[in-house]
């Protein structure tokens, strides 16, 4: 998967699709199966929106230039972990020879050098995280982590750092210190954090603290990671179910997330990105009912999505058709609008 592919992702017409003839479409118990491994069932559907894109651009400048960290943060359920997970899939494609690591921050109440080394080892599978000193637990990592840089072959070692909002100024000191370390042996560390708004209160804190090496070091320019905010947004990302080059299940199988719900229709030019203006509506009947201007978070994006083909996979089995407000009835069920109180923006 490329990012580029998401620029092109929408199809006119009737097209014919690779999948058409496979035994994946047709009635019988490797459908079932299929079925209940598919991506979209397991709610593991991973498809690039217009906030991953700008996310991935500006990881790549940070590649490319080797600067030291980049920050994004948003409200949960926005898809920052989602995104991410998507950018971090994506960046081999790019820059073969960058070795990948990502860790989930902790939240402890006291900062110690052997729970912050230990944490770091367990995330990264090492299996003797809990084993010695501080120091031999930061001596353990520093090793497995130049290992990662050689197997790539690469001068270059991004760190993706999710729920990043939990650490504290020594956490991100302890850090500097290993990426100082690494940079002394060849090895530049490139931090990629994402967190919730509490990181923004935290990089105030380090301000107020004037821990400008932190600051410049992981936080310099915190960049917000949208949710969808309009038509073209939402166009975009059913689009991108359409698209096999995006989302294909079975692989290698040039099916489409979509046409696997409702093979038929989509064999007769049928695409979820045509009720892109239904779906978007929908969304904007619920935001409408409170004041202030909204963003659609992913969360609920892809939850109202999977409730629709869920409609299309019943009624492909003989279930009788859903009449209108099928959008409605999904962005209903996504909780989309219980959860305002988060995803309001009132500028």
């Amino acid at each position: 998967m490329t990012l580029q592919t998401f620029e092109n992702s929408v199809r006119d017409g009737p097209a014919e699709s690779r999948g058409a003839t496979s035994s994946i479409l047709m009635p019988g118990a490797e459908r079932e199966a299929a079925f209940q491994a598919h991506p979209v069932v397991g709610d593991l559907a991973k498809v690039p929106t217009p906030a991953v894109r700008g996310a991935f651009d500006v990881v790549c400048r940070a590649v490319v230039h080797r600067e030291p960290g980049v920050c994004f943060t948003a409200n949960s359920r926005f898809g920052k972990t989602y995104g991410m997970e998507v950018v971090r899939r994506t960046l081999p494609q790019t820059f073969p020879a960058l070795g990948i690591i990502s860790i989930v921050a902790k939240d402890h109440p006291r900062s110690s050098e052997a729970t912050f080394f230990s944490d770091l080892l367990l995330d990264c599978g090492h299996h003797a995280a809990d084993v010695g000193t501080g120091t031999s637990r930061r001596n353990r990592l520093i090793s497995l982590w130049l290992a990662t840089a050689q197997a790539s072959s690469g001068d270059r070692l991004l760190l993706s750092i999710d729920e990043a909002q939990n650490w504290h100024e020594e956490d991100y000191t302890y850090l500097r210190d290993i990426s100082n370390y690494l940079a002394e042996r060849g090895v530049r560390l490139i931090t990629v954090l994402i967190g919730h708004p509490l990181l923004l209160a935290l990089r105030g804190t380090l301000l107020l603290a004037k821990r400008t090496d932190l600051i410049g070091r992981f936080m310099l320019h915190p960049y917000p990671f949208r949710g969808l905010t309009s038509l073209d947004d939402a166009s975009a990302v059913l689009a991108a179910y359409d698209n096999p080059e995006i989302s294909e299940f079975p692989e290698g199988s040039g099916i489409s997330y979509s046409e696997f719900f409702r093979p038929e229709a989509f064999r007769s030019g049928w695409r979820l990105a045509r009720e892109a203006e239904a779906c978007w509506a929908a969304f904007a009947s619920a935001a409408g009912k409170h004041a202030g201007r909204y963003e659609v978070g992913m969360h609920w994006m892809a939850t109202a999505i999977r409730e629709v083909l869920y409609q299309y996979w019943e009624e492909d089995r003989g279930a009788p058709a859903t009449d209108g407000g099928r959008w409605d009835v999904a962005v209903s069920e996504s909780g989309f609008e219980w959860s305002l109180g988060v995803t309001q923006d009132p500028s």
